[in-house]
């Protein structure tokens, strides 16, 4: 006779028990009723739409999913203000990158006006660009106007008005 190596043993008399519960376990049970239209129609089943007819949650769905869409169609106009923070060899103005997160906590907080900032990193200094857009081209005129005032003598800044996001 062939010995095994303890773990197969181990492994067959793990199934074995398995297989001796599962037999005991579906010896004393009785046979599940059949289910029968008679069966059916007595209990009282929940409304089910027809088909193709949506329920009221996917519908509140659909409507969410559709006024997201138009939010972003409104933002996704060519007209953004792109502030860059790029490097010449020694990385990214990290003062003005403070100065300017905490101009864009200020905007979104107390101003009026909804905006989107959209952040694209693209270099290996941490260049970065900040893709601005806003509902109304007077909000987005007043930010770009007081980031051109912010960062004018800042060379390692950029703002370009009125272009499509690059990186």
């Amino acid at each position: 006779m062939k010995k095994f190596p303890f773990w197969v043993n181990s492994l067959l008399v793990l199934v074995t028990i398995g297989l001796l519960l599962n037999a005991h376990d579906s010896f004393g049970k009785k046979k599940q009723k059949k289910v029968t239209k008679s069966s059916l129609s007595k209990k009282k089943l929940t409304e089910m739409p027809e088909p193709g007819v949506p329920n009221k949650a996917s519908l509140d769905s659909l409507k969410q999913a559709k006024m997201k869409t138009k939010k972003a169609s409104l933002f996704a106009s060519s007209d953004k203000t792109i502030v860059s923070f790029i490097s010449k060899g020694e990385g990214i103005d990290n003062e003005s990158l403070a100065i300017f997160e905490k101009l864009v906590a200020k905007y979104q907080n107390n101003r009026s006006c909804t905006y989107s900032f959209e952040l694209k990193t693209w270099g290996r200094e941490g260049e970065r660009d900040y893709c601005v857009s806003a509902l109304s081209n007077d909000c987005l005129a007043d930010f770009t106007y007081e980031m051109q005032q912010q960062f004018s003598k800042k060379d390692r800044v950029l703002i370009e008005k009125n272009k499509t996001c690059k990186h």
